[in-house]
């Protein structure tokens, strides 16, 4: 058997380790743009083959440098908040820019991965399991009751992971409204608002919480559809070999 040297399901699985962690407003704990660069390492082959995983791999690109100017944008947060406490409104508005951003070109990226993986698996001799996985074989019990077999197909994944890609934005950009709450409609800071603002870093590590959990429950989901991919060795042996054609 010939080993799979067409796409690296190790550098897949490290980059979904990356996306999985929670944002903290403009913190990224485990910076997407890593996670980025593993999957295009990934991928890379791929995308010489087929026109839906060349998109994906652009539209990592582009996630990719909108994770990294995050960098230069918090040391500005983090100098102008500390100069100017009033400025405080400003995480808002970059948590919300970011998130946006992240939102529409990530999507745009997952969608053109799955869709990229649907491609060779329709067009492609033998790639039906990358279409359907089996999550239960079909079993008959001593009395002769059938036990139908459970079946996950690929849209599943790509639905479940548009689901988790916005929630994790949405989670950390909620929290940070809390910095509207301490004035009213014409300036005026009121108890009622102040007691909200005050409770904002308790709404984040909320946010974070959530976003981990659900992160995690992503990641265990797509990390098991990658090992199942990667079981098919032979499969990608071939497309191996009508890559040195390609190429």
């Amino acid at each position: 058997m010939k080993k799979n040297r067409i796409v690296k399901f190790g550098l897949l699985i490290l980059g979904f380790i990356f996306f999985a962690n929670p944002n903290i407003s403009v913190f990224d704990i485990l910076p997407d743009c890593i996670g980025c660069l593993f999957i295009i390492a990934a991928i890379f082959k791929l995308s010489d083959m087929s026109d839906e995983m060349a998109e994906a791999r652009r539209a990592f690109h582009i996630l990719f440098w909108i994770n990294l100017s995050k960098l230069p944008a918090l040391m500005l947060l983090l100098w102008t908040t500390g100069v100017n406490v009033g400025e405080e409104t400003m995480w808002l508005l970059f948590a919300f820019c970011y998130a946006v951003a992240e939102t529409v070109f990530g999507l745009r990226a997952f969608r053109a991965l799955f869709d990229g993986l649907a491609y060779f698996g329709t067009r492609k001799d033998g790639g039906e399991f990358i279409l359907v996985k089996l999550l239960r074989a079909e079993k008959t019990a001593k009395n002769g009751k059938i036990t139908p077999a459970k079946y996950r197909r690929i849209e599943s994944y790509l639905g479940f992971t548009s689901l988790f890609w916005v929630a994790k934005q949405v989670l950390c950009t909620l929290p940070e409204f809390a910095l509207l709450s301490s004035h009213d409609s014409l300036g005026y800071v009121t108890s009622e608002g102040l007691m909200i603002y005050n409770f904002r870093p308790v709404f984040l590590a909320l946010g974070a919480i959530v976003s981990l959990v659900f992160g995690i429950v992503w990641l265990v989901r797509i990390c098991g559809y990658t090992r199942h991919l990667a079981r098919h060795k032979d499969f990608f042996s071939t497309l191996c070999e009508e890559y040195k054609d390609v190429v």
